[in-house]
């Protein structure tokens, strides 16, 4: 027996999505919504164009809703 044999588990909990586990009225689908519906080279974001060379950057977007929802929360 060359490997260590550990049990399968093939229990499952079952298909879902992940939007229906947030709440309908939670603050983070209004900042989700609110962030969508930015211009974001408007308000002055300089990197909203992504970059072919390197490694690939994270969405701005993504990274505003982080960020807001942390200072909603005082999550550091």
């Amino acid at each position: 027996m060359p490997y260590i044999e550990k049990p399968i588990n093939r229990d499952q909990i079952g298909l879902m999505a992940i939007d229906s586990l947030v709440p309908f009225d939670s603050m983070a689908r209004v900042i989700d919504y609110f962030v969508d519906n930015l211009d974001l080279k408007e308000i002055g974001f300089t990197k909203t164009e992504p970059c072919f060379e390197g490694r690939p950057a994270f969405d701005p977007r993504s990274l505003l809703k982080l960020y807001l929802y942390g200072g909603r929360y005082n999550i550091r």
